[in-house]
């Protein structure tokens, strides 16, 4: 009995051995793995953020190494799902294909820990869930998404909330951070000019009529409704019969930047270009939000979060998209095609795309 017991316990001890020691040129967590899930996957896979496992440390990665077999394989993971054949993209997160033969090799052997010493620097990732530390955190209005709502459908929602800005801004990124992530579809945010008729703090939307699967009906067939108590709704009159809600503008209600977050995505960042948003002091924040409701009841207490610069940057970002362009006429240019000009002539058509561009600030105009 002593000599099987001494028996057992060496062979469990080599074991143990090889475990911790793994064989010369095996892919091992510490020296190959974590400095893809640093770059690819820890944005998402940290305590307080969307993905539902941390992957900031070997324990906490270690039980999902089959998963995370499975997912890169099929491409799954990290999620991307623009085309390679038509452009690349600054922030791609997809996995090369040397990346992917990592990690299945890695969940293959058996997951093996390797040398803590080979281990990259560890991310510093900041507190509460951000991206980024910011400079000014800017709160919503809290928000309960009922476990079953009507049809289980929440309509989209606009908001409007003061930044409080005393002064011109250089903002030099927008993060965008839900508190209820499981509820939240989307939240976008934008910097738009004080009206004296805006409503503050206030959600309003439009009711859609929808059949009774939750879908919409046919636009031939739609009356749009204003909400109201008895649930028959209420029709509307002059910009609002159109879905217009009352906090939007017209061509002067210049939105200075749309942010988005996604699943994923909360950070717009214009840091590495050097570049900056301008929001003039008044401007209010404008945001978009829809909820989806999944099954639990949820308050989500939205923020936004701004890195802002001591002084004017060096690009100044522009944004345009797909409706009735503005121009800064305060700073003497236009927006057309998409190409700052000094004729100041005013609004002129937006290109059919959104997209952004840093023109270089100068003394005296922009280049």
């Amino acid at each position: 009995m002593g000599i099987r017991t001494w028996l057992a316990g060496s062979v469990a001890a080599v074991l143990l051995m090889c475990a911790e020691a793994p064989a010369a040129g095996m892919v091992t967590f510490y020296k190959d793995v974590l400095p893809i899930l640093e770059r690819n996957c820890q944005t998402c896979h940290r305590p307080g953020n969307i993905a539902p496992m941390s992957f900031l440390t070997y324990e906490t990665t270690r039980p999902w190494a089959k998963a995370m077999k499975a997912a890169v394989i099929t491409r799954k993971m990290p999620p991307w799902f623009a085309d390679p054949q038509y452009g690349h993209f600054l922030n791609d997160r997809s996995l090369k294909q040397q990346e992917i033969d990592t990690l299945v090799q890695w969940a293959d052997n058996g997951a093996p820990q390797g040398d803590p010493k080979e281990a990259p620097p560890a991310a510093q990732w900041p507190e509460n869930g951000w991206t980024t530390n910011p400079d000014l955190v800017l709160k919503g209005v809290p928000f309960t998404v009922q476990a079953a709502p009507s049809k289980n459908v929440i309509e989209w929602m606009t908001l409007v909330t003061p930044t409080g800005f005393t002064k011109d801004t250089w903002v030099t990124s927008v993060e965008i951070k839900p508190s209820e992530l499981g509820i939240t579809h989307h939240i976008c945010v934008s910097f738009v000019p004080h009206r004296p008729d805006t409503v503050y703090n206030t959600f309003l939307w439009v009711d859609k009529q929808r059949d009774d699967t939750g879908a919409e009906v046919a636009p031939t067939a739609r009356r749009i409704l204003a909400p109201t108590s008895d649930g028959k709704g209420r029709e509307l009159a002059g910009r609002a019969a159109d879905g217009v809600n009352p906090n939007t503008g017209t061509d002067t209600n210049i939105e200075q930047n749309i942010s988005c977050y996604v699943p994923g995505r909360a950070l717009s960042d214009f840091r590495p270009y050097n570049a900056a948003l301008l929001v003039p002091a008044g401007y209010d924040v404008s945001w978009s939000i829809h909820y989806t409701p999944n099954g639990a009841v949820a308050t989500d207490r939205p923020e936004v979060g701004l890195t802002i610069a001591k002084e004017p940057p060096q690009r100044w970002l522009i944004e345009t998209g797909n409706t009735t362009a503005y121009a800064c006429a305060r700073q003497g240019y236009a927006i057309q095609a998409g190409l700052p000009r000094r004729d100041g002539t005013g609004c002129v058509e937006r290109p059919p795309l959104r997209f952004q561009l840093a023109a270089r600030v100068r003394p005296g105009g922009i280049d």
